[in-house]
């Protein structure tokens, strides 16, 4: 597992040599930890499930940057 979070901050991607492969997820979802059931949700299901309105309805005056911004940033959609 060290190696796979080593590899993700090194590249942006937990894949490494001597690793099984990490399957991507396809656009559009996200990953989540089920038991018994697909490990990929579209991301309204998610959004949904977390109440995400909500949360991304808080003022984040407190933060330098914008949430959305920092996502786009670093190529996570939000």
């Amino acid at each position: 597992m060290v190696r796979y979070w080593g590899s993700f901050v090194r590249q942006g991607t937990p894949d490494a040599p001597g690793l099984a492969a990490w399957q991507g997820i396809p656009k559009g979802q996200v990953m989540v930890l089920r038991t018994g059931g697909s490990s990929a949700v579209s991301s309204e299901e998610f959004s949904a499930a977390h109440h995400c309105d909500l949360w991304s309805s808080i003022d984040y005056r407190w933060l330098d940057l914008d949430p959305g911004e920092l996502a786009r940033q670093v190529g996570v959609g939000l």
